[in-house]
């Protein structure tokens, strides 16, 4: 099977916002911080691939440099996939409150200009029940929504854009258990419908069982280990990854 996604030796930075007043009396090497290391892995097209850590270890730092928003970086990043696509932990927040839940979703459909104004209402709706909600919610806006109506409005924008690999960060994590199991259903559904490959990113390790056919773990910048999820919750390698399944009771 083919990869859609290599990551070779990736290392990102990031430059300390700086005081004017200070920029004489702080080292230069002191300004940029490293905040991943030599990050490398392969994910197959039509795979569910998990990243596991705890907060501030990098796991968005390298989303962002897959996505191309975060630019300071040096290592190889090679994504077979013109248009890719993320859905955030917080839906409303990536959701334009002040506009309509039709507006919001016709957007990245206005965006290709060759698109008549009746074929997009008509993607629309068909995705709005592909991502099990009733068509009617789309004269709605983000406020009058529920978590979870929100976070499947966000999987149906990304959708909406053509892609073939999506990027979950913490999709669930926001949701109550009852709305998380729903959500990880809706994913696990479009995926075998669609194909798609998703990184999901996660700092809970009962969700990436159920979501992942392989997994990473990642500690300060770094990938310690990875490989099929059976075999890394039945035989961790590291001390890491043993006490982050304890602490999961697994």
């Amino acid at each position: 099977m083919e990869n859609i996604l290599n990551v070779h030796n990736l290392n990102v930075y990031y430059r300390n916002r700086e005081n004017p007043l200070m920029r004489f009396f702080i080292k230069k090497e002191n300004a940029v911080q490293q905040v991943l290391k030599n990050v490398s892995f392969e994910m197959k097209k039509g795979e569910i691939l998990g990243l596991v850590g705890e907060s501030g270890c990098g796991k968005t730092s390298l989303a962002k440099a897959i996505l191309g928003i975060q630019k300071q970086y040096d290592g190889e990043i090679v994504l077979d996939c013109p248009n890719p696509q993320m859905v955030f932990q917080d839906p409303y927040s990536s959701l334009n409150p002040s506009k309509k839940i039709k507006w919001i979703l016709e957007e990245p459909l206005r965006m290709k200009r060759n698109i008549a104004k009746q074929e997009r209402g008509r993607r629309v709706d068909e995705m709005l029940v592909r991502v099990g909600l009733d068509v009617k919610l789309k004269e709605h806006r983000p406020t009058e929504l529920s978590g979870g109506q929100r976070q499947r409005i966000a999987i149906a924008a990304a959708l909406l854009c053509d892609t073939d690999f999506l990027i979950a960060d913490e999709p669930v994590s926001a949701l109550d258990v009852t709305i998380q199991a729903q959500i990880i259903r809706l994913l696990l559904k479009l995926h075998k419908e669609l194909g798609i490959s998703i990184l999901f990113i996660s700092h809970d390790l009962r969700v990436v069982y159920q979501m992942c056919d392989r997994v990473m773990i990642m500690k300060n910048g770094e990938i310690l280990e990875q490989g099929n999820v059976e075999d890394i919750y039945s035989s961790p390698k590291t001390d890491y990854t043993k006490l982050l399944l304890e602490a999961a009771n697994i």
